[in-house]
């Protein structure tokens, strides 16, 4: 829950009947718009008549500040906050995603008895708690993610509904929030219209861009200036709704721009009134921008403010002018703007501005950022080395070519430049030599802003004291699924998928590089780790659980949620659970789909021996996400009733109406921050089992996440992965409870490769992990050989990341062998017990591992797919199969030194081959043969753990 929020200048009762209305406050903000692209700045060519003239009846503040992108200028608008204590870093994947605890304009203003929309361009977050109708707007019609594809005829979302729409975007919006103010014009509103335009793709009516046939401006500057007259007209339409209705004389309308102008246009085409630099740089043409504000019945106009202004300003502004006071949630780094606007020569304080963008999943010290002063300007415009930042360096390069600044560029080391920005808002002489303390002062000042407002990025928590009795503590299990172990990068630096969280998880605790799933396939996995058992001791086929499946783990049998709450904990299962249910079914019969898609299974009645009957004392999630049937399922019931016939995912089977696959992930982690919230307020130790559904296909990134690797959709969906970790270690820390909390990710084994559905009509994973090599150069396996299936190395060696506070040592790497089945009496070691006789059979204590010590572990028997397992023994590994599940593509063979095995059965080296290219069963036949017989042995016992 958010924090709550004082309204000292609400009265109530009859005072409150009393008081004057507060103004409603209408909000637009355009999309990529440059501060010269107004005639009112001196642009040539576009005419915006109702823009135009809003300026010359408005208060201009002449020196507005925004970040160079769009995501943190939006949510700093949102929170009057930097940026970066929202957890927006980026404009793609997991940092572009605001925190669902900031609390937002909407927030505020809704609480104080606001009607609040929003139209047009969140940005901030399309899920669950980050959703604008989570965050303060009541209604809320608005595009996904970062960009739209489609300008015309668009698919929209409707208070979190996906809606087609006829027409353009631009007239869609503007509809919708006329529609709104008419709607709530008896009483004060905001209305927040974040306009997609002038953003590409650069979609305009073909007799908007014929405007401009005459200029010799290039194609793209046609459909940029008739896109301006687009959000023109709509702003007009605006403005006369306001008329019309007599709301303009008490209405605050604010018009700014998000950052410069985009890449997407000849640099010496368009009009930069002088300015320099583009959008993603921080020089003035990224991030001063036009911004405009007009409240007839609270400050007179026309004017023009000179001192320095930002975004994080526009929520102090609007909570004073609307009465609305700025206590409770987070600190606002902004100033309110309402005395400059009274009166432009009003007592002003000087003051710092910090603005940073070096496109990276979290912020990095010193890369791309510029530090404001009303006189001085520093500039460290390098950093911008990522590959999706390729076009604007090339942009800015060609526009310092062709404007006569020689050759610059904005990669490779760092530089500071220097401007006295009053006098040369071109930035044309730098004066950093001439004045080295100044330089040095706002790099100072620069370090201790970011030290400040980075630090949720790398927040280490507290440690308990030495030699203290800890309490039992909690323990939350992140289970990634198909997860492989090249795909994070604290695992291969050459990996093209950004996973910040696990890699912070990895500084702050423990990484293994010796870490296996029990088998090379889901279901068995999860079987050994529920129960500490090898799982082909009771499944010798080793392959996954079908659709309808019955349950493998015996009644009987000892689980490690059961065992755990013997010790006094509370259990919670959340996610994908695929080790079977006993589904009741109206006519007695086995469950069956056929053939009408819907089958027998009875949905109005509970579904037996699931993982309520298993330990958990609540369960919510999937039970696997191409399963049917399609929906959620809490405890022992389907939420809602599965009644549509459905053949569009793998398998054939009945869904609830409305069911998308791309929510689940989402869903889920909003049920395991909210789980972590509601234990921590306890004083019962809790054990929370995360099995996500990520990244298995199908691959469904939110559209916040899509573009956000170097790997392709899959690539895509690992980030989302990554930033559902995130949000645990961010519920975990907001919670206090990190000190007492271990937390471990891991995966249940390795990457998958193509597939195609049961029908075999369709690929429902058509880029598997040896096409992305092909295709990406990105190897989810790393040197490893094998896949998802496979006895070798790649297909069950995973990540494993763990983080327990003043018991871990941080920033540690071991390669001591560890099984997942050793998760059963590992957790029984840290809540103070012993598995009972009977019970993990195959389960080693690794506390001792974790915590600093030596493991225990010196063998495991490790399965796959079918009938083969891999008997390891220190640095030696026996495979009793002659080949894999799946034939390794040629190319792989040739390119990764493979051979094909002429041989019964396979014996490697780890220690000078971890990539498995040299079988040595035929030079060393004694070791096969004693590895062999281990595993007799070991089967033999019933046992492997002492």
């Amino acid at each position: 829950m958010k924090t709550p929020i004082l309204f000292a200048a609400l009265l109530a009762g009859a005072c409150a009947a009393a008081a004057p209305r507060p103004p409603n406050v209408v909000i637009f903000l355009v999309d990529d718009l440059g501060y010269g692209d107004l005639a009112c700045h001196g642009n040539p060519h576009v005419k915006a008549p109702n823009i135009d003239a809003f300026a010359k009846e408005a208060v201009e503040f002449a020196s507005f500040h925004v970040s160079p992108v769009c995501a943190p200028t939006r949510a700093s608008l949102m929170t009057g906050r930097w940026n970066f204590r929202t957890g927006v870093a980026d404009v793609f994947g997991p940092a572009a995603v605001m925190d669902a605890s900031e609390v937002t304009l909407a927030e505020r203003l809704k609480a104080a008895g606001y009607a609040t929309g929003i139209f047009g361009k969140w940005h901030l977050g399309d899920a669950g708690g980050h959703a604008p109708n989570a965050q303060g707007f009541d209604e809320a019609l608005v595009h996904r993610g970062a960009a739209m594809r489609r300008y015309f005829d668009p698919v929209l979302l409707h208070n979190g509904r996906e809606e087609p729409r006829t027409g353009y975007c631009m007239d869609i919006f503007t509809e919708a929030a006329i529609g709104f103010i008419r709607a709530n014009r008896e009483r004060p509103f905001l209305v927040y219209l974040p306009a997609n335009l002038i953003h590409t793709p650069l979609q305009v009516a073909p007799e908007l861009a014929a405007e401009f046939d005459a200029l010799g401006v290039g194609d793209s500057t046609k459909r940029i200036y008739g896109m301006i007259r687009s959000v023109d007209a709509n702003f007009g339409r605006v403005r006369r709704v306001l008329r019309e209705l007599d709301l303009e004389e008490n209405t605050l309308q604010i018009l700014f721009a998000d950052n410069g102008p985009c890449s997407g246009s000849n640099p010496v085409d368009r009009h930069a009134a002088g300015l320099h630099g583009l959008k993603g740089t921080v020089y003035e043409n990224g991030i001063r921008v036009p911004c405009f504000m007009r409240w007839p019945a609270g400050f007179p106009a026309p004017a023009t403010v000179t001192r320095l202004a930002a975004h994080v300003d526009i929520l102090p502004t609007v909570l004073e002018a609307c009465g609305v006071a700025a206590a409770g949630g987070p600190p606002v780094d902004g100033r309110s703007l309402l005395p400059l606007l009274r009166d432009p020569a009003a007592a002003w304080s000087d003051r710092l501005l910090f603005l940073q963008w070096d496109s990276g999943q979290a912020p990095r010290r010193g890369h791309a950022y510029t530090v404001l002063t009303d006189r001085w300007k520093l500039v460290q415009p390098c950093g911008m080395d990522a590959p999706n930042q390729k076009h604007i360096r090339d942009r800015y390069a060609e526009m310092c070519r062709l404007q006569g600044r020689g050759e610059r560029s904005i990669e490779g080391p760092p530089r500071f430049e220097l401007y006295d920005l009053a006098a040369d808002p071109g930035e044309t002489n730098d004066l950093a030599a001439a004045h080295a303390d100044v330089v040095d002062a706002m790099r100072a000042q620069y370090d201790a802003w970011f030290s400040d407002v980075a630090a949720r990025w790398a927040q280490a928590p507290p440690v308990a004291a030495a030699g203290a009795t800890a309490p039992r503590p909690n323990i939350v299990l992140i289970l990634a699924d198909d997860l492989g172990y090249g795909d994070p990068g604290c695992y291969n630096p050459k990996s093209k998928i950004p996973t910040p969280n696990l890699d912070r998880l990895a500084r702050e605790g423990i990484r293994l590089t010796d870490a296996h799933a029990p088998a090379s396939v889901c279901s068995p996995t999860r079987y050994g780790l529920l129960t500490g058992r090898y799982p082909w001791r009771d499944r010798p086929q080793g392959g996954a659980l079908g659709p309808w499946a019955a349950p493998i783990i015996a009644q009987d049998r000892l689980t490690l949620p059961a065992m755990l709450k013997r010790q006094g904990y509370a259990t919670a299962c959340i996610g994908k659970w695929h080790l079977g249910w006993v589904w009741p079914t109206k006519d007695g019969k086995p469950p069956t789909v056929k053939p009408d898609n819907l089958g027998n299974v009875d949905f109005t009645r509970p579904i037996a021996q699931g993982p309520t009957a298993r330990g958990f004392d609540s369960y919510f999630g999937t039970c696997v996400p191409n399963y049917p049937p399609y929906c959620f399922i809490e405890n022992d019931r389907t939420v809602g009733l599965p009644g549509e016939p459905s053949d569009e995912f793998e398998f054939p089977g009945p869904k609830l109406p409305g069911w998308r696959q791309v929510d689940i992930l989402p869903e889920l982690t909003r049920r395991a921050v909210a789980t972590i919230g509601q234990a921590a307020k306890t004083n019962v130790p809790f054990f929370l089992y995360f099995a996500l559904t990520s990244p298995h296909h199908p691959l469904v990134p939110a559209s916040e996440f899509q573009g956000g690797s170097g790997a392709g959709v899959y690539g895509d969906f690992v980030v989302q992965t990554d930033w559902t970790v995130g949000q645990v270690i961010d519920a975990i820390d907001r919670a206090g409870i990190a000190g007492n909390t271990l937390l471990i990710v891991t995966s249940d084994n390795g990457p998958e490769i193509t597939r195609t559905n049961a029908l075999r009509t369709r690929n429902v994973m058509p880029i598997g992990a040896y096409d992305r090599i092909r295709e990406y150069g990105h190897a989810s396996m790393g040197d490893l050989r094998g896949v998802k299936s496979e006895a070798w190395e790649g297909g069950h060696r995973v990540p494993f990341v763990a983080r327990w506070p003043g018991r871990i040592p941080a920033g540690t790497t071991r390669g001591d062998l560890l099984c997942l089945t050793d998760l059963m009496a590992t957790f029984a070691a840290a809540a103070g017990a012993t598995v009972p006789a009977g019970a993990g059979e195959d389960s080693f204590d690794a506390l001792p591992l974790l915590v600093g010590g030596k493991g225990t572990r010196d063998s495991a028997i490790l399965q796959s797919a079918r009938t083969a397992l891999a008997v390891r023994s220190g640095d030696w590994v026996y495979i009793n199969a002659a080949a894999g599940v799946n034939p390794e593509p040629d190319e792989i063979m040739q390119a990764r030194g493979y051979t094909t095995n002429a041989m019964p059965d396979q014996l490697y080296r780890l220690s000078d081959d971890l990539s498995q290219t040299r079988n040595l069963v035929a030079e060393h036949p004694g070791k096969a043969a004693e590895l062999k017989a281990l595993l007799g042995t070991i089967r033999a016992r019933g046992r492997h753990a002492p």
